[in-house]
């Protein structure tokens, strides 16, 4: 099994004991978060008739289940690249890594698009809107995000362009060697189908909620709670949106600057924040789902009970939780 040698610049030095230290920890606590925050999530999810029945529940899925994959199998191997502060990692892991790290990066922007859409969908025609997302097309749309991440996440492999970058502390791309035999025409591509679009999608999507909600109508006072439910919900949204794209612009941008000029045109230290960035969008999501979503908070506070209620050793000191939250979206 070979070893792929880790990219270097000739202004590189070691992350020194401190740096290895704090970014250890940090992204150990990232993982624990994402993982046990995701897994609350869908378990929420499955407790809840009321969150199951909404097709919007299928896409938050989607979005924690690629969360928690990618602690699984991106972070928690970054973690032990930078304890260990190694400067090369075996070829066939690398590969699977850069692999994975892509797709769910991909699929998670990807179905924010698709929330967006769902969303605004929900709002501007409500009376149509589970006629317009039934179940199979919300399914195809799920799918498709995962069809589109493998086909972007398996092009780097099958061209044999990865190598692990000590700094970004992940195995990618190396964008020097590769940078006229396709690498160009796959970022640029990349770029405009996987962030550039469901960014747009987004901006588009909730400008168009935002103006619905503030506007006023003949039917405003028979719609006026629904309208406050989903102001609350989108806020939520767009909190998740504005973290997520706030810690995957810096990764983007410094994959642009990459290939257009050279990968010794990004500081070493700015590399491993922006991979930093990026892994804590994994972490954010179910934080969010929790400070903004009262029937969220309802549908955990229900899960920890009944999980709770299994316990032998359990006391009478918490109460079951019996008010009922606003509509889920």
């Amino acid at each position: 099994m070979s070893d792929n040698s880790s990219l270097l610049c000739d202004q590189d030095t070691e992350r020194g004991h401190i740096g290895i230290v704090f970014c250890a920890l940090y992204l150990v606590a990232t993982s624990i978060l994402s993982i046990v925050g995701n897994l609350i999530v869908l378990m929420a999810i499955n407790n809840s008739t009321r969150l199951r029945e909404q097709p919007s529940s299928v896409f938050v899925a989607n979005l924690s289940i690629c969360d928690l994959l990618n602690a699984v199998f991106v972070i928690i191997p970054t973690t032990v690249f930078i304890f260990t502060d190694v400067l090369t990692v075996p070829n066939s892991f690398c590969n699977i890594q850069c692999a994975l790290n892509y797709v769910f990066i991909i699929v998670s922007m990807l179905t924010l698009g698709m929330i967006a859409v769902e969303r605004c969908v929900s709002v501007s025609v409500p009376f149509k809107h589970m006629d317009i997302m039934r179940n199979r097309t919300v399914m195809l749309m799920t799918t498709y995000t995962w069809v589109q991440g493998v086909a972007f996440g398996a092009v780097p492999i099958i061209c044999s362009w990865v190598m692990y970058d000590y700094w970004e502390a992940v195995c990618a791309i190396t964008w020097d060697d590769h940078a006229s035999s396709g690498g160009v025409e796959y970022v640029v591509t990349a770029f405009i189908l996987c962030f550039a679009i469901p960014a747009v999608l987004m901006v588009v999507c909730y400008g168009k909620i935002l103006a619905i909600v503030k506007g006023t109508d003949t039917h405003r006072n028979r719609l006026q709670q629904k309208r406050t439910e989903d102001m609350r919900i989108i806020k939520s949204i767009l909190a998740v949106v504005i973290v997520f794209f706030g810690c995957m612009t810096p990764f983007c941008i410094t994959k642009l600057i990459k290939i257009f000029f050279s990968t010794c045109a990004i500081p070493p230290w700015v590399n491993l924040f922006s991979s930093l960035l990026q892994f804590t969008s994994s972490a954010t999501n179910p934080l969010i789902y929790g400070i903004f979503r009262e029937d969220f908070r309802h549908a955990v506070m229900k899960t920890f009970w009944k999980v709770y209620s299994t316990l032998p050793c359990r006391t009478d000191e918490f109460v079951r939780p019996v008010t009922q939250p606003s509509s889920f979206i």
